[in-house]
């Protein structure tokens, strides 16, 4: 065997946990379908009491656990014992920061649309012209489960972003603040909280907003927001100071993306202010967590809908064919990055 040919036993085990990484997303969905992280919150519990309680099998409901404490999803006591571990606390029901529903909706919905990777591969995205994300986001109106599932995902991925972003704006008082396609409400929610005399319109389609009453009232700020009905593709409210849009833009592809972004100037006052909270491709990717983190998402982009992350050149030319400026980012939490973008009516920074 020449030297080129010699077995490079790190390179082979790497590799084989790339190729074998299904099983987590798997294991950790089933955890949470089980509710085991909500059933030992209390304390540690009994293997066969556990599953009983849950309605499943003693025997694999202890080789699951046993997975998961190699997961630090929950922690392997003395025999037939197990309790909640570092991470599993992120997936009980009640966790402020939990990404439980997101844990759900990769290993429901999101799995079977990977399976489809190489067929869009081969064939490329068919549904660029936007039918692919419209059909997906269709499907929320008439699949409750997956609205549910969809819309909570997204409020703890926003949830994460909350205080980064907040920390940069600049909310005049008395501003008004027009969140585009923002769901439930989180990210709008936590920049009232932080700006006590701002007021909010929050814009989406009726499956969206239908999350977002209880979401607003447990942040204390439903009598200053108001719930506006409707497709950022025929029209966003008029009359905002600040305009914010969250992972909208990369849902859809470069034509959708203009057509939401000529809406939006037509909709901005002189001197009204527009962020983008989306991620950026780097220029070139490199073996890193964060471009992996990257990756990933602008390949669920490929198989889910008929979007595609974007580096900060393809947004610098999205923002100016829509006759709007781009003029700076500033990086956030959780691989996300705040686009600051001005009317050509009046240059004023959104962002400090």
């Amino acid at each position: 065997m020449g030297a080129a040919e010699s077995p490079d036993i790190e390179s082979q085990a790497r590799l084989l946990e790339l190729i074998n990484a299904a099983w987590t997303t798997q294991a950790v969905a089933a955890a949470c379908g089980l509710e085991l992280p909500d059933r030992l919150a209390a304390g540690p519990r009994d293997v066969h009491g556990l599953a009983l309680e849950a309605g499943a099998d003693p025997d694999a409901v202890t080789r699951l656990l046993r997975a998961l404490a190699t997961l630090e999803i929950c922690d392997e006591l003395p025999v037939g014992t197990f309790a909640l571990g570092r991470l599993g606390h992120l997936l009980r029901r009640d966790h402020a920061h939990g990404l439980r529903h997101w844990a759900l909706l990769n290993g429901g919905p999101l799995w079977t649309r990977w399976g489809a990777l190489s067929e869009k591969l081969r064939h490329g995205n068919a549904e660029a012209s936007g039918e692919g994300s419209t059909k997906r986001f269709q499907r929320l109106e008439t699949d409750d489960q997956e609205a549910v599932l969809f819309h909570g995902a997204m409020t703890e991925l926003s949830r994460g972003l909350g205080s980064s972003l907040t920390d940069l704006l600049d909310v005049p008082d008395g501003a008004l603040v027009v969140d585009v396609g923002g769901g439930s409400g989180e990210l709008l929610a936590s920049v009232l909280v932080r700006n006590p005399t701002a007021r909010g319109i929050l814009c989406d389609l009726p499956h969206a907003l239908a999350h977002a009453p209880p979401l607003l009232r447990r942040h204390g700020v439903q009598d200053r927001c108001a719930l506006q009905e409707g497709s950022f593709f025929e029209g966003v409210p008029s009359q905002g100071d600040l305009y914010l849009m969250k992972s909208v833009l990369h849902d859809w592809g470069d034509g959708q993306a203009a057509c939401i972004l000529n809406r939006c100037r037509e909709a901005m006052k002189p001197g009204a202010r527009l962020v983008l909270v989306e991620r950026l491709l780097p220029d070139r990717a490199t073996a890193t967590p964060e471009n992996r983190a990257l990756a990933r998402s602008d390949l669920n982009m490929l198989v889910g809908l008929a979007g595609r992350e974007r580096t900060l050149a393809q947004y610098r030319t999205l923002i100016e064919e829509a006759g709007l400026l781009l003029e700076g980012t500033q990086k956030l939490a959780a691989g996300f990055s705040a686009l600051e973008v001005a009317s050509v009516h009046g240059s004023a920074l959104a962002i400090d």
